[in-house]
């Protein structure tokens, strides 16, 4: 019986040791949560009455999320301009010859070939300007007025 009792309270004091390391790790990272939140917060507050380093630190974070090809620079610096409330984004796009040139392939079973039918130069372009439309519905800038010059 006595083993019992000297079992019972080591599984009690290991219980009670693992109830406050829960409760010190959760106070942390409640602590952390609420920091975290009051932040956001800040920035939110921030952003919303035009802040300067607020607005390029969101509007930064949104294109930096913004997940596309590997062969998609991502490069971009921007501005804002707090009076007529205007952000500039100047940001790095792929060059058009990103859009693969062959339009389709095709079997000649008769002569055993595959031959390639070439994109027009129209054609390139408007499937280039596109995906630059695409890219930036992408990134949330789509409620936005955008000026791309390609």
């Amino acid at each position: 019986m006595r083993n019992y009792e000297v079992l019972e309270a080591e599984k009690n004091s290991k219980l009670n040791k693992l109830k406050e390391d829960y409760e010190r790790e959760k106070e942390a990272f409640d602590l952390q949560i609420k920091q975290r939140n009051e932040e956001v917060d800040e920035l939110q507050n921030a952003y919303r009455s035009g802040d300067q380093k607020a607005v390029i630190a969101y509007n930064s974070m949104v294109l930096e999320r913004s997940e596309y090809p590997e062969e998609f620079p991502q490069n971009f610096r921007l501005a804002y301009i707090p009076d007529p409330k205007q952000l500039v984004v100047d940001y790095e796009l792929p060059p058009p010859k990103i859009v693969p040139m062959v339009a389709e392939y095709r079997h000649i079973k008769s002569r055993d070939v595959i031959e390639e039918k070439s994109r027009k130069a129209g054609e390139i372009k408007e499937i280039y300007q596109d995906m630059v439309k695409i890219l930036f519905i992408g990134s949330g800038f789509y409620n936005s007025e955008i000026l791309i010059k390609v």
